[in-house]
């Protein structure tokens, strides 16, 4: 029978499953009939059907890997008091093969008589009395012996073909009073073509998300804080049969890679470190793709106390499949550790020291901003404020505080700033950079201000306030953008 014949079969079948037909299994009145055939149809379910059955097989460095099969609900045209028994059965011609790649602008090939022969039916399917769908649970499944897959290995990646498996449902009888309408398997809906795609990976696993990985070691009055630690997931193209697992190697060869990738002048970490890193293999399991948790990584933090300036730590993916075979893949992730010294307290429990009246200070010198109106942020009401001369990206200040004090905290209040830089000096020559804004957490003081709080005192007697502008502020509009409060805190 040809291919257009088919179609027109899974059309009128369709069409009864719209509810086209009003026909009912105990009606022998064929003037019901709308197809002129007296068949009631076994198909599969449009569900299934209509999502296709589509299997991916990988030939890697370790192996061929996949799964190739299908899983099906059956349906009848019209329910009956019978009970339907329906199975499958592999009718793989050529003439099929031509006919789906004719309807569907494919090349896809046969398998050998090899494969197919290790096509199961692991599972046949019914559909109960009065029921027009096989219940949950009771479908049909057929799958390619597991020994078959190595059948399917790709030795050229660019001319991997595309096979199609057409498997056909099977009617095994049915249990009941009986009806006078025979039962028939669909010709067209009634065949599940399983096409499966074959493709050659050389790394066929990868690294889930950022393949650079931040460190900080915070050097700071109250101690050192932080160490070298990550957590990393990886992932498979597919799923395998068989758990995979991955580890990490270091392999500092890669420092003058990652330094010429991105600019950076890194150090490789010494070897009493190396010697002492502890890697945590991560697994993924059978039937999945990614690992539930990732690969960890972890150096003594006593270790790392006395390091000085930025490092880097290539580490290379390494994985081992279930049979054995280990693989050395492309990808690397980089664990920079900058060391940097740190005066600002991220989790403080309080602010220190006391608040000072910042009105009695005086402004000495400003970037867009003018130095004889810094009184104006303290005039009162809604529209004190110091402002920006122009609109721009950037502004900055530095106060006098009369005398030299301990500073314990520093926040402002301010339309147009993304972020801002403080630094303090004694003698406005040399400066010591306490933080910036946006790198740090605050804490908020009495009047909702947000405050961000040194470990200890740092002495000082001018305070720098290097500010980063958002020019799109809706405050420029309205000659708002400027300081409107000033707040520095000292022992």
């Amino acid at each position: 029978m040809t291919m257009k014949i088919n179609i027109k079969y899974a059309a009128l079948s369709l069409m009864a499953v719209a509810g086209i037909a009003t026909v009912t299994s105990c009606s022998d009145d064929e003037s019901y009939d709308v197809y002129g055939s007296n068949n009631n149809f076994i198909y599969i379910a449009p569900q299934d059907y209509s999502k296709g059955f589509n299997c991916e097989v990988m030939t890697t460095p370790a192996g061929v890997y996949g799964q190739v099969g299908a899983t099906m609900n059956v349906q009848v045209q019209l329910p009956t008091k019978d009970t339907v028994k329906v199975s499958a059965e592999v009718k793989a011609t050529q003439d099929l093969v031509d006919a789906y790649n004719e309807e569907h602008g494919t090349d896809y090939v046969l398998p050998s008589q090899d494969i197919l022969s290790g096509m199961k039916v692991l599972s046949s399917s019914g559909v109960g009395a009065n029921k027009k769908t096989s219940a949950a649970g009771d479908e049909i499944k057929v799958q390619l012996d597991a020994s078959k897959i190595e059948l399917f290995r790709v030795d050229d990646a660019e001319n991997a073909p595309t096979y199609v498996i057409p498997v056909s449902l099977k009617f095994d009888g049915a249990e009941g009073p009986g009806t006078d309408r025979p039962f028939v398997i669909s010709q067209q809906q009634g065949i599940a073509y399983i096409v499966v795609k074959t493709s050659k990976a050389d790394n066929f696993s990868s690294i889930s998300g950022n393949t650079v990985i931040k460190n900080t070691i915070a050097k700071t009055p109250a101690g050192v804080y932080g160490g070298i630690s990550a957590e990393v997931k990886f992932k498979n193209l597919i799923a395998i049969t068989g758990d995979m697992q991955g580890t990490l190697v270091a392999d500092n060869s890669l420092v003058a890679t990652y330094n010429a990738k991105y600019s950076a002048n890194c150090q490789a970490l010494p070897s009493n470190i190396l010697s002492a890193l502890t890697v945590t293999p991560a697994t993924v399991s059978e039937g999945e793709t990614e690992t539930a948790t990732g690969i960890k990584v972890s150096v003594p933090e006593e270790l790392t106390k006395n390091l000085e300036g930025s490092y880097v730590l290539p580490l290379r993916l390494k994985t081992t499949f279930a049979n054995g075979s280990s693989v050395d893949e492309d990808d690397v992730v980089y664990i920079v550790v900058t060391v940097k010294t740190q005066l600002i307290n991220d989790s403080p429990s309080s602010i220190i020291g006391t608040m000072a009246d910042a009105s009695t200070f005086t402004a000495v010198e400003a970037e867009n901003m003018d130095v004889a109106k810094y009184g104006d942020m303290f005039s009162g009401g809604w529209s004190a404020r110091w402002p920006f001369t122009t609109k721009g990206s950037k502004a900055s200040f530095v106060v006098d505080i009369k005398d030299t004090k301990a500073i314990t905290g520093f926040g402002c209040d301010a339309y147009a700033v993304k972020d801002y830089t403080v630094s303090v000096s004694t003698d406005k020559n040399t400066w010591t950079e306490l933080g910036n804004s946006a790198e740090h957490k605050s804490k908020t003081n009495d009047d909702w201000n947000d405050i961000y709080v040194l470990y200890g005192g740092v002495s000082c007697r001018y305070v720098k306030f290097e500010l980063n502008l958002n020019e799109g502020d809706w405050s420029w509009a309205y000659g708002w953008a400027g300081m409107s409060g000033l707040f520095l805190y000292f022992q």
